[in-house]
């Protein structure tokens, strides 16, 4: 595709022909009721894909609006089906939004019907089941299509039928203005309308995609709409009020099951079509059988309960928003202290809330339900939150132990215990012990009381905390760093600071405070902290390509967790103990350690922890040549990363899909998969994650032959190793640039390019 972008400029999105630096317009390929479609090239891949651009700017009242939107329309990365064309990005500049879409050849269903009005009926019989195939994947994660029409049903050149353009209908009825009809569309887009999208305050569900799909199939039959008249607006009252019927003259363009099944589909009250796309689809396979019998479903295998102890915030009952910080620092302290006794599983707020898509940190009262069901995905089979309420210097806490398994109307044990503020450990140890006698836990524990920092320290780590939390590093750096010059052997506050100067690439220092946090570690006894500090040092280490150094820290820390019975900090060490192991090329040991994370974690019912695992046991297959099973694995993952709008995840998920296409020679396989990745992971701060990406994207470009797209890969690999201070990443960015530059013939500045890279080996 070589065409020139300059003739495809969209002045406000595109000025220059290319699309967020990723998306070269090559061709304009039509313009439909919600905006204009280009062929467009992935300039990271040499991908072809659709832009399509929709046609009026569209801008919400505040930033929470927009966002709102465009997390609805990405719920199309979601859908993964072979009768679904994949949403590959949807994002906005200046106002205009934009979709872009995997690229089929091949034409649409109304193109079809130019070139033959008519289909025979075994035909369109293969459609109607590929159609409604898609559509059930579509519903099953609880979009609705909105727009099924000819135009966006794709025919490939393999013969199967796609449902496109998921999303952009949706988008564009959330314009702030729109028409009396309740959403935007020419009169083409109407005809295939369910009647209850034209009512005032009807609930419109997956089922109006049955009705459109209905017309469509009758068109494709029959030749003509089945309210064909010469007024449009005619034609919408008759479907308002009149029950469609098969033409006579066209009586033997279909048998009659399949007629009936049709006109059942094209039903004015969505309670007469079929109760979901599923049910459609088995309609048009069994024929004659449509309605016969009734199949059950699979049983689901049931996922182990959750055991563990998850913990959230408690609310503040005083006006004195000063006084906020209590509740996050006395559940703080009490994760810590309750993670001291042998084998339990310790679900802290962080992970909580990641359960909880688009949901920070906020009281439990509002989402009771919610917050039980994102606990027990993460092994809390007991919740806890509850209230405080300051009188002066004192405090009356009461927690609420919520049983996540419980019916929804089943009230909570309540827990009271008050004490003074200056004497906060107290009250966390006072509490603790109510936890315990409640849940029966066992009274063994990993080491002595950690001492308390004074109230004003706690106050300012709980604020560096969040900061971290919000990934305002170096302001979480500033606030932390402040906390430990007042109070050296805060050590919450030691490991706070360790982490966010790893996280910011100031390894150096990182290294400092993690060592600092042995230090006090071994001076009290504490083994959990020294596991803690331990598995802190492996993570710096694998960060800057360390990696003999990280293997060491996470043996010593693995070995500690699985002795002193620290499940949760055992199960995640072993998962990163095993991403170690893979970049080292041990893969028997690290599939090993990767198997030992996931039982441990499914051994509390913490489906959630497993995303980790799962990718990382899919990688020891993928070298391993098992490559269905390591797509199931990563298919595993993604759902689950999915499931909580982990972006991280979701791009590492489908960057280890597309490695796995890619080494079958799938290649535009591949290339969708990376793209989606790269979207996903160019949103998140995880640096190593988008250089591997990158990595790979480079690899598969040069067996291609594609070498400029290869450089382009392996620069933007470098780029990333060298803002973050690691050398070894960056050495073999460079050597990958050297390989594509040698390809391109330019053979001096490969060697040049090569020379820097020893250099930094």
């Amino acid at each position: 595709m070589e065409r020139d972008a300059a003739a495809c400029r969209v002045p406000r999105l595109a000025p220059t022909g290319v699309v967020r630096d990723k998306y070269r317009l090559v061709a304009r390929l039509g313009q439909g009721a919600h905006g204009t479609t280009y062929l467009a090239e992935h300039l990271f891949l040499s991908h072809p894909c659709v832009v399509k651009v929709l046609t009026s700017a569209i801008s919400g009242p505040n930033a929470e609006w927009t966002r709102a939107i465009r997390e609805e329309a990405r719920l199309g990365y979601r859908v993964h089906h072979p009768n679904v064309v994949r949403v590959l990005d949807c994002d906005s500049q200046n106002d205009v939004w934009y979709f872009v879409m995997e690229f089929v050849e091949g034409v649409s269903l109304h193109g079809a019907r130019a070139a033959a009005p008519t289909w025979p009926w075994r035909q369109v019989q293969k459609f109607a089941i590929d159609i409604a195939s898609g559509l059930a994947a579509i519903h099953a994660l609880e979009i609705v299509h909105h727009d099924i029409k000819p135009g966006n049903l794709l025919l490939g050149v393999d013969g199967v039928v796609r449902v496109a353009d998921l999303g952009v209908a949706r988008l564009s009825r959330e314009q702030p203005r729109r028409t009396d009809l309740g959403y935007r569309a020419s009169e083409g887009t109407l005809h295939y309308a369910a009647p209850e999208r034209l009512q005032a305050d009807a609930t419109v569900d997956a089922r109006a995609d049955q009705y459109s799909l209905g017309v469509t199939l009758f068109e494709l039959l029959v030749g003509r709409s089945p309210f064909e008249n010469s007024s449009f607006f005619v034609s919408l009252l008759q479907q308002q009020n009149e029950a469609p019927r098969w033409p006579d003259d066209r009586l033997d363009a279909a048998p009659e099951w399949m007629r009936r099944t049709i006109l059942r589909l094209l039903s004015a009250d969505p309670a007469r079509r079929y109760s979901s796309a599923e049910a459609v689809a088995r309609a048009f396979s069994e024929g004659d059988d449509a309605s016969g019998v009734q199949r059950m479903p699979p049983t689901a295998q049931s996922a182990p309960p959750a055991r563990g102890v998850g913990l959230l915030p408690l609310e503040n009952r005083t006006t004195d928003a000063g006084q906020d910080w209590v509740g996050f620092a006395i559940v703080d302290g009490l994760a810590r202290i309750l993670a001291r006794r042998h084998g339990l599983y310790i679900v802290d707020a962080e992970r909580i809330h990641a359960g909880l898509r688009d949901t920070g940190p906020q009281p439990l009262s509002p989402m009771v339900q919610r917050y039980r069901a994102a606990a027990a995905r993460h092994g809390a089979g007991t919740l806890i939150g509850g209230e405080y309420e300051a009188r002066g210097e004192q405090l009356i806490v009461r927690l609420r132990l919520h049983s996540t398994a419980a019916a929804p109307d089943e009230p909570p044990r309540v827990l009271e215990a008050q004490g003074a503020i200056a004497s906060i450990g107290a009250l966390q140890e006072a509490l603790q012990a109510k936890i315990a006698e409640a849940l029966q836990l066992d009274s063994a524990d990993t080491g002595p009381a950690a001492p308390v920092a004074a109230p004003q320290h706690q106050a300012a780590y709980v604020g560096a905390k969040q900061a971290y939390l919000r990934g305002a590093y170096e302001d979480a750096i500033r606030e932390s760093g402040a906390v430990v010059a007042a109070a050296p052997d805060f050590a919450e506050a030691v490991a706070l600071l360790g982490v966010c100067c790893a996280r910011a690439g100031r390894y150096a220092e990182a290294e400092l405070h993690h060592r600092r946090l042995a230090e006090i570690a071994s001076q009290r006894g504490d083994v959990r902290m020294m596991v803690e500090a331990q598995a802190n040092l492996g993570v710096m280490h694998y960060f800057q390509g360390t990696y003999d150094a990280a293997l060491t820290h996470y043996t010593d820390a693995a070995r500690d967790a699985e002795a002193f019975s620290l499940p949760s900090e055992a199960a995640q060490i072993h998962n990163n103990l095993g991403f170690v192991l893979l970049r080292l090329g041990r893969h028997a040991e690290a599939e090993v350690a990767f198997r030992k994370a996931i039982d441990m974690h499914q051994r509390f019912g913490a489906a959630l922890a497993l995303i980790g695992p799962f990718n990382g046991l899919g990688n020891v297959l993928t070298f391993a040549g098992r490559y269905a099973e390591a797509s199931g694995y990563f298919r595993r993952a993604l759902a689950l990363s999915q499931e909580i709008g982990d972006r991280t995840n979701i791009g590492t998920s489908h960057m280890n899909l597309g490695h796995c296409a890619a080494l079958q020679r799938r290649f535009v396989e591949a290339g969708s998969e990376f793209a989606m990745a790269l979207n996903a992971l160019q949103e998140t701060t995880f640096w190593n994650g988008l250089a591997r990406l990158y990595e790979l994207m480079a690899e598969m470009n040069q067996r291609l032959g594609h070498f400029r797209e290869a450089l382009r890969c392996a620069e933007q690999r470098a780029q990333l190793a060298r803002q973050h201070g690691n050398k070894r990443i960056e050495s073999l960015a460079l050597e990958q640039q050297a390989l594509a530059l040698a390809a391109m013939g330019q053979h001096p500045r490969a060697e040049e390019v090569r020379a820097a890279a020893k250099r930094l080996a």
